[in-house]
């Protein structure tokens, strides 16, 4: 309940200051919409957000990320709390998820998602529940839908809080100018070996956002960060391949599906920090090395291997699968090359947009 009072606090405020801004010439970063249709209003609103949240002091309008709270005072039954000398952060990155115009009804709907940290002082003299509460002090308040951060460094809490995030990670954080990850998609892919040429191409990877954690380690000090995962991913699209593949000369092109059934993926990344230009400290990759165990099973299914003879074809597919291990063991690891330099590309955007305080609630090293 105290919280909500927060929010709404927050958010009057910030609905207020558009009205003062509204008042006044559109700014260069407004890209006005020709219809009230949501696509175009979400975009619009989405690309106004960052901008917005800054302030725009030539207009008169203070900054909502940070938004500062100078005192809040809040009185509930049984209980009196006020912060003070408070600041919240994340506005600015909110995704928007809908907006819906009715202008003859004088009607605006706003929708968005939001990681929101509120830090402060606060004093609570009161009954809370159960219990009586006469405190002051130090607050932070972490208002977050996937990222739970630790307390500490403890691989139990890591695994929970990485397993927690991974689904919402890999769908991806457009506002954060994060990709998705699953699907994953490959537009082209060769792939030169000795003997064989293989070109992949119009495919998509599915199951990253399913992968289980089995593993977390955290070595601040060291700059050391050790995940491991367990993920069944399947690669579906277009090939084509010409050469020699083990005993059996090569000349296909179609349609190929991958099925890899339970595979370990091991990531040893050396880490390091830096600062924004607001000057929050962040979490950054500086290089990584990676084990990968194909797993259980790899399942192939590729049609036209030899163009014009679906008998062949059909051979050759029939002994990739009985020797799936030797098949991929000689062509797989250009595929997760490319796979695990995407997604740690991919987690260097996210760690640049997200700063370290609102991922871990540990002291950050000295750097």
């Amino acid at each position: 309940m105290c919280l909500r009072y927060v929010l709404v606090f927050i958010l009057l405020s910030a609905a207020s200051r558009v009205g003062d801004c509204s008042a006044k010439y559109a700014p260069d970063f407004i890209h006005p919409c020709n219809n009230t249709e949501p696509a175009c209003l979400i975009k619009a609103t989405q690309d106004a957000i960052p901008q917005f949240c800054k302030g725009l002091p030539h207009l008169g309008v203070p900054p909502l990320d940070p938004f500062v709270i100078d005192e809040l005072p809040i009185q509930l039954p049984g209980i009196k709390v006020t912060f003070y000398e408070g600041k919240a952060t994340g506005l600015r990155k909110c995704q928007v998820i809908n907006v819906e115009a009715y202008l003859e009804k004088n009607v605006f709907i706003l929708e968005v998602r939001c990681n929101i940290t509120i830090k402060g002082k606060y004093t609570a003299v009161g009954r809370l529940l159960l219990f009586p509460i006469n405190g002051e002090g130090d607050s932070k308040i972490k208002i977050a839908d996937f990222i739970h951060p630790c307390n500490n460094t403890e691989p139990a809490c890591l695994i929970k809080a990485t397993q927690d995030a991974i689904p919402q990670f890999c769908k991806g954080l457009p506002h954060l100018g994060v990709p998705p990850l699953d699907p994953f998609v490959i537009d082209e892919l060769p792939i030169q070996l000795p003997g064989i040429k293989v070109t992949f191409y119009e495919g998509k990877a599915t199951g990253l956002r399913k992968c289980q954690v089995i593993n977390v380690e955290a070595y601040l000090e060291k700059n050391v960060f050790i995940l491991e995962v367990r993920c069944n991913i399947t690669i579906k699209g277009k090939y084509t391949a010409v050469g020699r593949l083990l005993l059996f000369p090569i000349n296909g092109e179609g349609d190929s599906k991958i099925k890899i059934v339970n595979s370990i993926i091991k990531l040893n990344i050396n880490t390091k920090y830096f600062k924004d230009a607001e000057g929050r400290d962040h979490f950054g990759i500086k290089n990584y090395k990676y084990t990968f165990d194909y797993g259980e099973r790899i399942v192939y299914t590729i049609n036209n291997l030899f163009k014009g003879n679906p008998e062949l074809s059909n051979t050759v597919l029939q002994f990739l699968n009985e020797n799936w291990r030797i098949v991929t063991e000689e062509f797989g690891q250009p595929v997760v090359d490319f796979a695990l330099n995407v997604t740690v590309s991919t987690a260097k955007k996210f760690f640049d947009a997200v700063p370290y305080d609102e991922l871990l609630n540990v002291p950050i090293p000295k750097y």
